[in-house]
Order: C-alpha cells, then sequence, then structure tokens
C-alpha cells in the first residue's frame, strides 16, 4: 500500500515539476528587437551647434551606433530614421483628399544618418547613407566652386551659354 501512495505521489510530483518547467516560447511570445527609428522631420530640425542632449530631443531617439568617441577629436554617432507614408487601399478614389485623410501612417525603408559632434560635444555636421552614395559628385562639385571663386582670372573670358 505504501509503494502504490509513494508511486502515486512521485507520479504527481514528476507531472507538477514537467508542466513548471520553463518551455520555449511560442511565436506570440517572440519580441523582435527594433533599433530607435527618427524620421525625416526631426532630421530636418537639427542644428548646427546643439548639444548631444539637445540633438537626442530633437531627433526624440537614442543613437543606434557609436562609430567614434575620442575627447581630442569628437564623437560620430549613427541614428536610423525612416521615410513616413500613407498606406492607402487602391481603389479609384485613392487620389481624394478624405481617402488620404483617412490612410493609416506608414513607416519605410530605414536608414542612417551619420552625426559628428566636436571635441565640446556640439554638433558640428550631419550626412546620411543617402547623401554617401552622390559624396564623390558633391565633393567634386565644391572643389570645382572653389578654385573658380579663389582664382579671379580663372574665367575672365568665361561666358555663359545654353546648350543647344
Amino acid at each position: 500500500m505504501n509503494k502504490i501512495i509513494l508511486t502515486t505521489l512521485v507520479c504527481i510530483l514528476s507531472l507538477n515539476f514537467a508542466s513548471s518547467q520553463v518551455h520555449p516560447s511560442t511565436n506570440s511570445d517572440v519580441k523582435e528587437v527594433q533599433p530607435y527609428y527618427t524620421s525625416v522631420q526631426n532630421l530636418f530640425d537639427l542644428e548646427v551647434g546643439m548639444t548631444y542632449d539637445e540633438v537626442r530631443a530633437t531627433l526624440n531617439a537614442q543613437p543606434f551606433n557609436i562609430l567614434n568617441n575620442l575627447k581630442e577629436s569628437g564623437m560620430i554617432l549613427e541614428y536610423k530614421y525612416m521615410h513616413r507614408s500613407k498606406k492607402v487601399k487602391s481603389s479609384k478614389d485613392t487620389y481624394y483628399m478624405s481617402t488620404l485623410k483617412a490612410a493609416n501612417v506608414h513607416y519605410h525603408d530605414a536608414h542612417s544618418a551619420y552625426l559628428m559632434f566636436d571635441e565640446n560635444g556640439n554638433l558640428d555636421s550631419y550626412y546620411t547613407d543617402a547623401g554617401t552614395e552622390m559624396s564623390e559628385d558633391v565633393l567634386s562639385w565644391e572643389n570645382t566652386l572653389k578654385i573658380i571663386l579663389q582664382d579671379d582670372t580663372h574665367c575672365e573670358n568665361c561666358v555663359v551659354s545654353s546648350p543647344k
């Protein structure tokens, strides 16, 4: 009789213990970790000379990555941003203002913005990954303009003409 009671007790305790074990989470429990995103509008609100705290408040986000943080050369931070749009069901009424007002706001296309702070912690400049793709052309234009503006005699006989 004691063996039956003992066996029953062991089975009940084993079953109870097995049900209390940590099981792998189901898909509904899985949470995807997303970086803190800011918006393009917030990037437009940045001004050179802002402090780190002012930049964080303006962007309403935390930095995604610290790329450089040396006292003598300043700090370079990476922020993630997304483009804002509206999701509209396709219909013949798609382009009416009432349809656009009723549409859901949607963020898409994550990109990076790189913010450079000077040694005093003030925003010195920033650029985006889209700007990086065009940087060779921009530097070429900037260098050409500097050459033209620094040399008064460079363009004495220059004439602006329209293409034919």
